[in-house]
């Protein structure tokens, strides 16, 4: 009988695991949404995008004319830009009708201003337009730039007739002496010389005849003078120390005593003056503090003139050095604003010179920095082989393609014993020669191996670049026989004649060469030419005449000579 198989033991059934109550989630309680503030709605300012702009005479923009809407763009709006003689004369130069500019509803792209200009043949200088904006709609309104100039820059290049809006002798019956001519942001002629006994310092417009805007008396001699070219206030310079006056020429502002030869000014209102005496450069505060002082070292050094950059106010030196008894080298100084010196050009020594066979006596006469914003140089020298033929900085370098050539009155073929001139655009960061030009009569027309004396005294450039130089010429300028002042023929010849050039941005195209010399004046005239000023589209000229009859305008202030050595001042 088989065993039986067990029943197994039946499987216990498990306790079920209590299920935990359930804890309600909390609703959270709605954060309220803010109430969003409105944006505020503007409709904009309207201004110019500059405050100067350029065009040249024959319509091609230079820099547009172009005004702006900012800080808002709600809603169509207009404004209207009004043109008003400035130099500039309507309708001959250019189209004075009023132009309206419309903005539409957030449109805040700048709007182009197009000028008609009058190109004409006359040789004017540059000239200016006044712009300014009104009759705002839409609720704009006016920017803090709501006026401008526009200049338009002479393309007349090359002429026989020199155009002069103003030509006076000053002064009185004793000897006068022309010292500075400056021209004023807001376009005053602004001039300082030795006048009938006494150092003033003048203002004037460009109304022929009119009377000075105001006639300071400085005292003792004045040497020099220039005006600060963003704010207008007026630096002089003398035996009387340094006066400082607002752009009235009458309010003083500081002074120090002292004796100053040479002066210039930043647009920060910082001083920088020369002392020839001592060889000594300082530098002043805009409130009459001396900042830093440094003298000149050299062999035997003779500085002669002195510039500021208006922007950066590094300051440039220039003069000659007497190396050997018979021998003087130019130099050109720059100097940080601590006057610490940053470069050097030419300033070789006297073995260096002699090394290269370079003889000829050769000075820095002046130093200037144009309305352009370059930095020019001019120079003489009295024969050929000079050091302005060679680099500024490696003597035994050529200045090659960088000497600028027109014709044979760049040229010394044929020199003899004589004073020629050499003027150049230096690069103001590092002293190298740009381009560089020599300047020389002849004693035939047209001219075969005969250069001859053009001694220079003063140089300027305007906003286009165009360069002004001022000097004495012996026989004769070229074409001598064809120059005209205000459609008149120049009169006759005179040794030692004041004559003015100028020549294009480039250095290649001689725009005019005219001697001051009245029509109908056997004896011809002359004297130096002691300044050139160039802003606001006039170049004015300020010399000294020796020997009359200079080039002068019927309705001026004293179209006569006045008896002795005359002042003598023109504008372009």
């Amino acid at each position: 009988i088989p065993t039986p198989t067990p029943t197994p033991a039946p499987t216990p059934i498990p306790t079920p695991t209590p299920i935990p109550a359930l804890t309600p989630t909390p609703i959270p309680t709605p954060t309220p949404t803010p109430t969003p503030t409105p944006t505020p709605v503007f409709a904009g300012n309207i201004a110019f995008s500059a405050a100067n702009f350029s065009i040249n005479e024959n319509g091609t923009l230079v820099t547009n004319v172009t005004v702006t809407r900012s800080g808002g763009s709600a809603g169509i709006v207009s404004a209207t830009v009004n043109l008003a003689n400035g130099t500039a004369i309507a309708p001959s130069d250019y189209n004075n009708s009023s132009i309206d500019l419309n903005f539409t509803d957030g449109d805040t792209a700048p709007k182009t201003v197009t000028i008609p200009i009058v190109s004409d043949s006359l040789l004017e200088g540059n000239e200016t337009v006044n712009l300014s904006l009104t009759n705002l709609t839409g609720g704009a309104t006016l920017g803090t730039q709501n006026t401008a100039t526009l200049t338009i820059i002479d393309d007349d290049t090359s002429t026989q007739n020199l155009v002069l809006s103003r030509a006076t002798y000053l002064g009185g019956a004793g000897n006068d002496e022309a010292s500075a001519a400056a021209i004023s942001p807001s376009g005053d002629i602004v001039v300082a010389g030795n006048l009938n006994g006494t150092a003033r310092l003048q203002r004037f417009n460009s109304v022929p005849g009119s009377a000075p805007l105001s006639d300071t008396n400085l005292g003792t001699d004045v040497n020099d003078m220039e005006v600060d070219r963003a704010t207008g206030k007026i630096v002089t310079v003398g035996n009387f120390g340094i006066k400082v006056f607002n752009s009235d020429g009458t309010t003083p502002v500081w002074s120090q005593p002292g004796i100053f030869d040479k002066v210039a000014i930043a647009n920060d209102g910082k001083v920088a003056t020369l002392t020839n005496s001592n060889d000594t450069v300082t530098l002043w505060s805009a409130a009459g503090t001396q900042l830093a002082t440094t003298t000149l070292t050299g062999t035997d050094i003779r500085p002669a003139d002195l510039a500021i950059n208006p922007t950066g106010g590094q300051v440039y030196v220039t003069g000659f050095n007497q190396v050997a008894s018979n021998l003087q080298t130019p130099f050109l100084r720059a100097f940080d604003p601590s006057l610490n010196q940053i470069w050097n050009t030419w300033d070789y020594s006297n073995s260096q010179v002699t090394g290269q066979n370079l003889g000829a006596d050769s000075r820095g006469v002046a130093v200037t920095f144009g309305e352009d914003g370059g930095l020019y140089f001019l120079g003489k020298t009295d024969g050929g082989n000079n050091v302005f033929t060679r680099d500024g900085e490696d003597i035994t370098q050529s200045l090659g393609s960088r000497r600028i050539q027109q014709d044979a009155f760049n040229s010394f073929a044929g020199a003899g014993a004589g004073s020629f001139t050499f003027f150049a655009k230096i690069n103001v960061a590092n002293g190298s020669i740009d381009r560089g030009q020599f300047v020389v009569t002849q004693r035939s027309n047209p001219p075969v191996n005969s250069a001859n004396s053009f001694s220079p005294s003063a140089i300027a450039a305007d906003a286009a670049g165009n360069v002004y130089i001022g000097g004495g010429a012996a026989f004769q300028l070229k074409d001598r026989n064809l120059q005209q002042i205000n459609g008149q023929p120049v009169g006759n010849y005179s040794l030692g004649e004041m004559a003015v050039m100028s020549v294009t941005p480039d250095f290649q195209t001689r725009r005019f060469w005219v001697p001051l010399t009245a029509t109908g004046d056997t004896d011809g005239a002359k004297g130096n030419v002691n300044s050139l000023a160039a802003g606001n589209g006039k170049v004015a000229i300020f010399g000294t005449v020796t020997q009359p009859n200079a080039a002068t305008i019927a309705s001026e202030i004293d179209p006569n000579p006045l008896g002795g050595n005359d002042a003598y001042l023109a504008l372009i």
